[in-house]
């Protein structure tokens, strides 16, 4: 099972229950990395010893403990606006994201990105098709 999906934005998801954590961040309220942050720190209960920085986010995400269970998704709405203004931190915050994916899935958890976005799939499926294509030149 993969650990990151791009849908469109009418994507359906999982309500959290006993088992399950689902949290929805709504993009168009994060387009900054301390808005990031705080909206992580808020949404996943993180510690007050959250560090607000990268290092700290990993560690955050691959504990999570404190939220009774090891299934959590996170959607990420409107993601747009975060990719556009930072592209580079939006690249760490997936590095960020699969690293702390793996962790849970070595001990049995499953930490899930879901960004729900129009654009963001329609780049995904774009560079899915140049992959392929390219592929095929190859062969």
């Amino acid at each position: 099972m993969s650990w990151f999906y791009v849908a469109e934005s009418d994507v359906t998801d999982p309500e959290s229950s006993s088992t399950r954590k689902t949290v929805r961040i709504d993009g168009n309220t994060v387009s900054t990395t301390d808005e990031l942050f705080d909206c992580l720190s808020q949404y996943l209960e993180f510690p007050n010893y959250f560090g607000r920085n990268w290092s700290a986010l990993e560690d955050c995400l691959g504990d999570l403990q404190w939220l009774g269970t090891n299934v959590i998704t996170v959607i990420w709405f409107q993601c747009r606006t975060y990719f556009l203004k930072n592209p580079e931190d939006f690249l760490t915050f997936l590095d960020v994201f699969e690293n702390s994916a793996s962790w849970h899935k070595q001990v049995g958890g499953d930490l899930r990105l879901i960004l729900s976005d129009d654009y963001l799939y329609r780049v995904s499926l774009a560079l899915k098709n140049a992959t392929l294509s390219n592929e095929n030149n190859h062969q």
